[in-house]
């Protein structure tokens, strides 16, 4: 991630100081932004090994998992999580997907939260059934799972 900056095609970053007032509003420079390409050749990847060392590790299958709440930034990364864990042998199907990114927009860490609210005032929960979160942190290309239990 990067503000403050326009990235090149050479991938250097050109400093707000050498826009134009015009041109730092016209580009948004001084937005928050992401090298997609930088994520997708590193972030999918990295989640799914993580994801299969800890479902290994836990003894986990996907017949375990009854609802799956990935935070993604955009719906770019949806198939592609998706189909990394298929290579990985933990593929989730989409019908345990929850997400609530067309209805509540990308709104970072407070994503999960948003989702997990949605999910609980949905009536759907049984007790017994398991919730896996997932949450990138793209910044540094870590991911945090959680997996709760409905009580």
């Amino acid at each position: 991630m990067y503000m403050g900056a326009d990235k090149l095609s050479d991938g250097t970053l050109k400093s707000y100081m050498d826009y134009s007032t015009a041109e730092i509003m016209d580009k948004s420079i001084l937005s928050i932004k992401q090298d997609i390409s930088l994520l997708s050749n590193n972030i999918i990847s990295l989640g799914g090994k993580k994801i299969k060392e800890i479902f290994d590790r836990k003894g986990l299958d996907v017949d375990d998992i009854d609802y799956f709440l990935p935070h993604i930034s955009s719906e770019f990364f949806k198939s592609k999580i998706f189909d990394i864990m298929s290579v990985l042998g933990k593929n989730v199907p989409y019908e345990k997907w929850f997400l609530n990114l067309s209805t509540m927009g990308n709104v970072g860490a407070a994503s999960v939260y948003l989702m997990v609210h949605e999910l609980f005032h949905n009536g759907k929960l049984k007790k017994g059934e398991n919730i896996l979160l997932l949450v990138p942190e793209s910044g540094r290309f870590s991911y945090m799972y959680a997996m709760l239990k409905v009580c």
